[in-house]
């Protein structure tokens, strides 16, 4: 996402909201779950839109009370409209956003105050006016816009006669395409020719469909690394087919000539027990692709929950989640590694004492030397964190008072009772 123009007050010494707003743009379709954790009600947005508007066409087609003649009709006018946002949607397939709201700004098409849905569309400006900028708001916006935390990872899985392809961003993994083909047996006569084709055009497909997910261009400087993976020889036989239609490219072929050098110079090979999207996250701890992305905010989320995980297994003393556990561990300065879901701090969703007091928790684990991270509920991480409440800690000590405490609502009450309110 690129961040055009901003207007924010400095920031507060004591971490309380502040007012501004900021003109973005969103590039890829991923970076409307951005804007989704940014807009909440009572926001306002600002950008263009297509509206019917009713026109006199000079036609006659009757008299009105003076005598004259009046006709209207209708048309498609693009012009800028300001809404105060009453509600926000999402859909995670289409990567699509929409906010509804009353319009609050003079326009000579629209009236003030009658509602209207704003569609944001890539590539077209927008901005969001808010009066409480709060710290976690100014880091998802500062994420947001760091290209290096939002590199993709290219993934192909394949199979025999299955093959999926996923980007992994910085705030949302995707699934781009499936492939399911029904290979023929290799038994019979004149069988194994005809089951060597129907692999050869496979192959074919799987490279063809990589190439359509990587689109469009803008993309392509982004992609920190391909990793092709999968049970099984048909990873190599799927890199081989790359190396072919890399060739035929260099000699006048389909593919654009940089889209070639991201493909050849960013591959690398790596083995998954399956094709399905849980095996995503795995990849980006291989010891091969993990130091190649070792940097973004995906794998660093990967790396924190798996070692959570470990932790909790091993060593349960240093690991809690529930924000009754987490919170009394924070306030102790205990805690080494933070692990918060973004819809647990979602504007739209958590009221401002409860952001707040979240984020006065991430001050204090980082002011302490430790790390806060914010996971996307869009990644297989994020996901598994929300089974554990969405939020949780690895401790720099062991603290099995805190184990033995099977009261979550008094801790509560005692360490954040804004939240027990909220």
């Amino acid at each position: 996402m690129k961040l055009v123009k901003k207007d924010i007050e400095q920031a507060r010494a004591d971490g309380m909201p502040v007012g501004g707003w900021v003109e973005l743009v969103a590039d890829v379709p991923e970076d409307m779950w951005q804007v989704y954790q940014l807009v909440a009600p009572g926001d306002v947005l600002r950008t263009l839109t297509v509206r019917n508007v009713k026109k006199d066409n000079g036609k006659s087609s009757g008299q009105d009370g003076a005598g004259r003649a009046k006709s209207t009709a209708t048309e498609r006018v693009t012009l800028p409209l300001s809404v105060k946002v009453e509600a926000t949607e999402f859909d995670p397939d289409a990567l699509e956003m929409r906010c509804r709201g009353k319009v609050c700004a003079e326009n000579e098409h629209v009236r003030v105050g009658s509602y209207h849905t704003l569609e944001l569309e890539l590539k077209r400006k927008f901005r969001i006016e808010k009066n409480e900028w709060d710290p976690l708001l100014l880091r998802r916006l500062e994420e947001a816009c760091d290209p290096t935390k939002n590199a993709d990872v290219a993934v192909l899985l394949v199979g025999e006669g299955t093959a999926l392809v996923a980007l992994v961003g910085g705030a949302v993994s995707t699934c781009r395409s499936r492939i399911e083909v029904a290979l023929p047996r290799k038994r019979g006569a004149g069988a194994l020719a005809g089951h060597e084709r129907a692999v050869a055009k496979f192959y074919e497909r799987c490279v063809e469909s990589l190439a359509r997910a990587l689109d469009p261009p803008e993309r392509w400087s982004d992609i920190r690394c391909l990793v092709i993976a999968g049970p099984g020889f048909h990873k190599e036989a799927v890199s081989s087919a790359l190396d072919a239609a890399c060739q035929d490219s260099t000699a006048g072929g389909a593919l654009p000539a940089p889209l070639v050098t991201c493909l050849r110079s960013r591959r690398i090979l790596a083995t998954a027990s399956s094709v399905a999207m849980r095996c995503v996250s795995d990849l980006l701890e291989d010891p091969v692709v993990a130091p190649r992305v070792a940097d973004t905010k995906a794998a660093q989320d990967v790396a924190a929950m798996a070692k959570f995980q470990r932790c909790l297994s091993h060593n349960p003393e240093r690991a809690f989640y529930g924000p009754g556990h987490v919170l009394a561990a924070v306030e102790a300065g205990a805690v080494e590694t933070l692990l918060v879901l973004d819809e647990v701090v979602r504007p739209a969703k958590a009221g401002i004492a409860a952001r707040m007091r979240w984020s006065r928790a991430v001050s204090d684990v980082e002011a302490a030397g430790g790390a806060a991270l914010v996971f996307s509920s869009c990644h297989e991480s994020g996901k598994q964190l929300a089974q554990l409440s969405g939020v949780a800690a690895v401790l720099r000590y062991p603290m099995p008072e805190l184990e033995e405490e099977d009261d979550p609502q008094r801790l509560l009450r005692e360490y954040a009772p804004e939240l027990v309110a909220s």
